[in-house]
């Protein structure tokens, strides 16, 4: 390639979406590690617990296959599937994930069963984002998921204690490789949140980013119900 040649808007959204796999890849590893870690430390789980740790290990992979075949076939950003996702089952299979991931205690607060059409993996990715980036960006204090209804629409809340999202900041922090400053020295490659708008948009609902009470950030998805 030249100095004067630019790459392709096709160049750019494969490396884009190589950038995405690995990145969603990595955090669906931690998950898969940290149910190992759990089984190797504790000799002492109960059926339901070793249970519900390989049933945990089991479904990180198919959601690494999924993300694979996503990948090979351009639809990282929004999934292949299409059915009727249960968003309380959804979520306490999170939550489970993101404990066994980060060791952190993660609390769900669950007023709700609603049921929202679209792609299942493709929306735990969003749940896992949500969760790994309060873990990483809130080293104290509570993360909390929240699920509730307001007529038509079901909303996830994921908060934590962290240093929150500046308001001026909220919409750019959404696009692809975008990064605060104050995060340049983080792990990360800025793009938890592009996943995360990109399959909200494509389940007909938005991303909300404000305070937390208290201090810290509070992310709130807004789907469309069945």
């Amino acid at each position: 390639m030249s100095l004067t040649e630019h790459p392709s808007s096709e160049t750019t959204r494969a490396a884009e979406d190589l950038a995405l796999c690995a990145h969603d890849l990595r955090g669906t590893l931690t998950v898969i590690s940290g149910y190992a870690n759990t089984l190797r430390r504790h000799g002492d789980l109960s059926e339901s617990q070793r249970e519900q740790a390989l049933s945990g290990i089991e479904a990180a992979v198919a959601r690494a296959d999924g993300i694979i075949e996503d990948t090979l076939d351009g639809r990282v950003r929004a999934g292949s599937g299409s059915g009727a996702v249960s968003l309380d089952a959804l979520i306490r299979r999170s939550v489970a994930d993101a404990r066994a991931a980060t060791g952190r205690e993660v609390k769900e607060h669950i007023t709700a069963t609603p049921v929202v059409t679209g792609d299942e993996l493709a929306l735990a990715r969003v749940l896992d984002n949500l969760l790994s980036n309060a873990a990483k960006y809130a080293p104290e204090g509570n993360i909390d998921v929240t699920l509730s209804v307001e007529n038509p629409v079901a909303i996830i809340e994921v908060a934590d204690r962290g240093p929150g999202i500046p308001r001026a900041d909220r919409k750019r922090v959404l696009e692809p490789f975008m990064r605060l400053e104050r995060d340049q020295k983080a792990p990360g490659t800025g793009l938890g949140l592009t996943v995360v708008k990109s399959v909200v948009s494509r389940f007909g609902g938005y991303v909300q980013i404000s305070d937390r009470r208290g201090g810290g950030a509070a992310i709130r998805l807004y789907l469309p119900l069945i």
